[in-house]
């Protein structure tokens, strides 16, 4: 089975983009509530190490 490069880069693409927009969205939502982190999983006030 031979891997297509095309493919491959473009999801390789796609992964980093989706990682990079979910750390500036949380970024942003941290500097919103002012909090250095925010955790999709847990409500606000509460710091999560991910």
């Amino acid at each position: 089975m031979t891997i297509n490069l095309e493919i491959f880069c473009s999801v390789l693409a796609a992964l980093f983009a989706y990682s990079l927009i979910k750390r500036v969205i949380g970024v942003v939502l941290g500097r919103l509530w002012g909090q250095p982190q925010v955790a999709a999983s847990h409500p606000v006030g509460r710091k999560a190490a991910n």
